[in-house]
């Protein structure tokens, strides 16, 4: 990889990533942006209607940030702007029922599935196994953060700061203005853009789509004439070097 991996919105179809769940034999979309050996996925779904992924575990802790439709899980339903993150063993269903549902998903480390054939119901739901954040559950205002090298304020919500690996998610508002001069990172780390321009090094990036950088590379990103609304993840704990 190079230091930075550009995934740009307008570059790609979803229907051109088909895949075919191996439970339920259902047609499914999804496309990869990053996997990070032996650490984070990364990668954007599309179930169709009816598309169910039945009961089912995975070995790794893993979330979704809801783009577009309405996912249906045993912990409730989910709209756009919503998160929700499940625990490492956690058993469940999702995915989408009479409406096609696009997600961006997110693991801790490598995915993999361990299916059940018997049923679950909501009413044997564990909350506790998972996180759950509605997009009107909280205000992006009441987070803010002075950036310790410009001393702007910007606005950041931490979803998931996953114990075992240092994983984070968090959602990130830049003001306009509000730029992170030239820094590196020891972790490796991207953004999914959600509203405005993130202005970058590597280049600028609107709504849709994804930008991936190196642990080690030597950036700037932030926020130009327009406030910026981003999906910030990593795929170990996150620290600041200036330059």
């Amino acid at each position: 990889m190079e230091d930075a991996l550009i995934i740009r919105n307008n570059e790609y179809d979803m229907k051109d990533f088909d895949h075919i769940n191996s439970h339920n034999k259902k047609l499914m979309y999804q496309r990869e942006f990053i996997q990070v050996p032996d650490r984070m996925l990364v990668k954007r779904m599309i179930y169709p209607e009816g598309n169910m992924i039945t009961n089912h575990e995975h070995h790794c802790a893993h979330g979704d940030f809801v783009l577009k439709g309405t996912m249906h899980t045993n912990v409730g339903d989910f709209g756009p702007g919503d998160f929700v993150w499940f625990k490492e063993g956690y058993k469940m269903y999702h995915g989408a029922t009479d409406e096609e549902v696009d997600v961006l998903y997110m693991t801790n480390k490598p995915l993999d599935m361990v299916y059940y054939d018997e049923p679950y119901s909501h009413d044997s739901d564990d909350s506790n196994s998972a996180i759950i954040l509605p997009k009107d559950s909280y205000d992006m205002k009441e987070y803010p953060h002075a950036n310790s090298k410009t001393k702007k304020t910007l606005y950041q919500k931490f979803f998931v700061e996953d114990e075992e690996t240092g994983a984070t998610i968090k959602r990130i508002i830049y003001p306009a203005g509000c730029m992170i001069p030239w820094h590196t990172h020891t972790c490796n780390h991207g953004f999914y853009v959600l509203k405005g321009k993130l202005v970058t090094n590597v280049g600028d990036f609107g709504p849709g789509d994804f930008v991936w950088f190196k642990a080690g590379t030597k950036m700037y990103h932030g926020a130009d004439k327009e406030d910026v609304d981003v999906l910030f993840m990593s795929d170990a704990k996150v620290d600041i070097n200036y330059l």
